[in-house]
């Protein structure tokens, strides 16, 4: 994936929302965040963003509705969704989420993710 590669982090964790951010800024990303759903989905209303990593559990809007509504506005953005729950990983082929990441995790694996 190119250094140039755009991301959005979505987390209400302010601590995790911040080290997620460094880890990618680190490798060079360029790196948005924001607290939750809906405030992400009024800034990609005004920016373009190659990959997004958004924590499962969170309140507000649905993690399955908001990829939804991703996948329909910009069906080529990735998803790579942070979770300690099993529940997501069997609802995600009716999402086409292709990575996961568990929490908690390392930077390694999050570089890792990145790269599959």
């Amino acid at each position: 994936m190119s250094q140039a590669t755009r991301f959005l982090v979505i987390e209400d964790d302010r601590d995790s929302r911040e080290i997620t951010a460094l880890i990618l800024r680190v490798e060079g990303y360029h790196v948005q965040v924001a607290e939750n759903r809906d405030k992400a989905l009024a800034m990609l209303l005004d920016m373009d963003v190659d990959v997004i990593v958004m924590d499962y559990m969170m309140p507000g809007t649905s993690a399955f509705s908001f990829c939804q509504q991703i996948r329909e506005q910009s069906p080529k953005t990735r998803i790579i969704l942070t979770t300690a729950s099993n529940i997501a990983e069997a609802r995600a082929d009716f999402l086409n989420i292709v990575t996961f990441v568990r929490k908690p995790f390392t930077p390694e694996a999050l570089i890792s993710a990145i790269g599959r």
